[in-house]
Order: structure tokens, then C-alpha cells, then sequence
């Protein structure tokens, strides 16, 4: 596994912060025709119309952290996962802990992670085109100590069993954990990261961009309930936090602050004015940043409007966000969610067997045998393949 460096060690308390229709007889081998997605988002405001204040501060963060610090430099951002993901967002669960997470558990944190992430992106809509009104998320994969930590597991869950030697236990002991921090950790699976191959076109995902995750949410067995990690490639909490949050008793804040890391934002640990601190004279709005350790327990104005400057900024690089997303080339995408699933599974299906009201969002994703048509073969190799990849295999 490929060693990351971790960034912005966080440590807060908690105390501290509170179509077209697609006719049903167009079944069999005849090719369907396309349909183009729209996005709903209207460009209300530009940069242009952020308030003076707000521009003063953005400008000094951005010109006095964000360029020395190169937060936002690799496109690798979570603003970079998003278009690249055409809309979606996919986590992969680290699960250093023995702890057990049950099917219901497992089926309410891709819910929690949305409604998070969601808390940032809904600050951009109709923003600058920004192209998005809502972020959907899915759980590519558990890699876990031990595969008894998902009880009940469903044939759709993928896991990853390999386990390194804990170095974040060493980084973590003294000063964000204890020694029950366990001696071993799951290995990432890093052929599958969209955080470590952004910048390699040609990288394959496990046969397909549709396998990746973009960042990992890891759970740490004696880890401080009190504080988290973040950058790029996701999130750092302690297993009691991660089962906190989704079960909903545990609040949101730090999450939301290891999430701004991965849209690149810096932690304001100094003073104002400070090469590590906030800007003179203070934060606009409301006087505080939700990524100042313990100021807040929610998005800021402030907060929003940077994270709309940095849009405008990262926006205006040349060639930095396509037009077209890599989610173009996902095979088997047929109802464009940017993943493939069992659902583009039935879809297929539904269409071949004339069902009325039946639409192929992108049908030329679905045609594996490349012949320009949609029939039977088709849709025995999308079986095929996403067979291959609950058994692990990428397909």
C-alpha cells in the first residue's frame, strides 16, 4: 500500500463547539437514441457578487494559505471527485476496529455522508455554474480487521480483508489516541483510489472508473471521540464517532470540518492576520469558521462564501474541469448515475423486454458487445460483469 501523508491533524472538543421517453416497441436490437442530461442549476450569482467584505477576507486566505499551503493544487479535491464523478461521490469504509456495524448501520451511512457533504455543496447552487443541485453518494467497499465486524453481510457488499502494520497507531498515540489502538490496520485497497491515480488518464480502477472510491471514512478503535483528520482523501475519526454519527447521536461538526480539508480549506490555528491564522480583522458574518478548531458547530457565512470563491477560482484554471467527466466512459452506466449498479442491471432488462416508460439515459454504455446495437448479449455481459466484481475480481 502506498503510504499517504496525513494532513491537518485536527484536535477539538465537543464542549467546545456545539429526456426523451424512449418509445417501449424500441426493444431488442434496435438502438436506442440518447438522451442528454440537463443540469437543473441555474448560475443566479457570480464572483462578481460577493460582498466586499467577504472579498477582502477570501482574497487574503486565498493569496496567504491556500497558495503557499497548495491545498487546491492537485487536482484532487473533493471539488475535482464531484465533476469527475458527473454528481456522485463514493467512500470506501476503513474499519480499524472490531466493533461490529450492523446491515441497518451499513445502510444509513451512505445517508449520513450525503446529508453531510450536501451541507457543503448546497452552498454552490446557483453558484457560478456550478452544475449540481444535489451530490448522490454510494459505499463502494468495508476493509476491515476482521469480516465478523459486518454480521449479516449481502451479497452486494464488497470487503477487503488484507491488514498492514498500524502507522497511523504510532502517529496517533500520545496525542490523538491510546495504545488500544490496534497493531494492525486494513490495507487499503489502493488500485482503487481516485485520491492516488487523479492525474493518470489511463488509470483503470479495477477495470473500470466506476469501481473507484474517492476518499475513505476510517474508523480507529482508541481514538480520541474529541477530534479527526482530513485532507483529499477523506476522513480519520474514531470507530465510536463513525457509529455516533450514524446512529445520530453524535454531532456533525467535526466531520464537516475534515470534510472542508477536502475541498482544501486550511485550519485556522493562529492568530489574526498570522501565516497560520485567519484574516485581519476577522471573519465576516458571523465572526467565525467552522474550520476554526471549537469556533463553531456549523458552516459559516463565511465558510459558504469561500467555498464559492475557491469554486470561481479552482473554475477559471484552463482545462481543470472538463466538460466531459470520466464518468463518460463508465461502462454499463445505462441510466447515468455515474455508477453501475443492479439497477442499470434491471433497466436494461425492463427496455429489452418493451416495458412501457422505460428510458436509457446512455445506452451506448451498455453496449458490450460493441455493435451498435442493444440485445440479449448485452445485457448476459452486464450480468456478467457485475457478478465478477461482487466477487471481487473489478470484472
Amino acid at each position: 500500500m502506498k503510504k499517504k501523508q496525513i494532513h491537518n491533524l485536527c484536535i477539538r472538543l465537543f464542549a467546545a463547539a456545539v429526456s426523451a421517453v424512449m418509445p417501449a416497441e424500441m426493444s431488442g436490437g434496435v438502438k436506442p437514441l440518447p438522451v442528454l442530461a440537463v443540469s437543473a442549476a441555474a448560475s443566479e450569482e457570480t464572483a462578481a457578487e460577493i460582498p466586499a467584505a467577504y472579498q477582502t477576507a477570501c482574497d487574503w486566505v486565498w493569496q496567504n494559505r491556500i497558495e503557499p499551503e497548495k491545498t487546491m493544487k492537485d487536482r484532487s479535491t473533493v471539488f475535482d471527485q464531484i465533476i469527475a464523478g458527473n454528481g456522485t461521490l463514493q467512500y470506501l469504509l476503513i474499519w480499524q476496529s472490531y466493533e461490529q456495524i450492523s446491515p441497518e448501520q451499513r445502510k444509513k451511512l451512505p445517508e449520513m455522508l450525503e446529508k453531510a457533504v450536501n451541507q457543503w455543496t448546497d452552498c454552490l447552487i446557483g453558484y457560478d455554474d456550478w452544475p449540481f443541485d444535489h451530490v448522490k453518494f454510494r459505499i463502494v467497499g468495508y476493509a476491515v480487521l476482521d469480516e465478523s465486524s459486518l454480521p449479516d453481510l449481502q451479497p452486494d457488499e464488497t470487503v477487503f480483508q488484507d491488514t498492514v502494520r498500524s502507522t497511523l497507531r504510532e502517529s496517533l498515540i500520545g496525542s490523538m489516541g491510546d495504545k488500544s489502538i490496534p497493531l494492525l490496520q486494513p490495507a487499503e485497497p489502493a488500485d482503487y483510489s481516485f485520491y492516488l491515480h487523479w492525474a493518470d488518464k489511463n488509470w483503470t480502477y479495477g477495470g473500470s472508473y466506476e469501481n473507484r472510491y474517492d476518499m475513505f471514512l476510517h474508523g480507529v478503535k482508541g481514538m480520541t471521540n474529541e477530534g479527526g483528520i482530513g485532507y483529499h482523501y477523506g476522513q480519520i475519526l474514531s470507530d465510536q464517532s463513525v457509529l455516533g454519527l450514524i446512529d445520530g447521536t453524535v454531532s456533525t461538526h467535526i466531520l464537516l470540518h475534515e470534510m472542508g480539508h477536502g475541498f482544501g480549506l486550511p485550519d485556522y490555528y493562529g492568530g489574526e492576520g498570522e501565516t497560520d491564522g485567519y484574516p485581519p480583522n476577522g471573519f465576516p458574518g458571523d465572526g467565525t469558521s467552522i474550520m476554526m478548531a471549537g469556533a463553531s458547530t456549523e458552516i459559516s457565512s463565511f465558510d459558504r462564501w469561500f467555498l464559492r470563491y475557491a469554486w470561481s477560482r479552482l473554475k477559471s484554471e484552463d482545462d481543470r474541469f472538463k466538460q466531459e467527466s470520466i464518468t463518460d466512459s463508465v461502462q454499463c452506466d445505462v441510466n447515468a448515475d455515474g455508477a453501475f449498479t443492479e439497477e442499470d442491471v434491471m433497466l436494461l432488462q425492463k427496455w429489452l423486454l418493451g416495458m412501457p416508460d422505460t428510458q436509457l439515459a446512455d445506452w451506448e454504455t451498455g453496449d458490450l458487445c460493441a455493435d451498435g446495437v442493444l440485445n440479449g448479449a448485452d445485457l448476459s455481459c452486464m450480468k456478467q460483469k457485475l457478478m465478477n466484481r461482487k466477487k471481487g475480481s473489478g470484472g
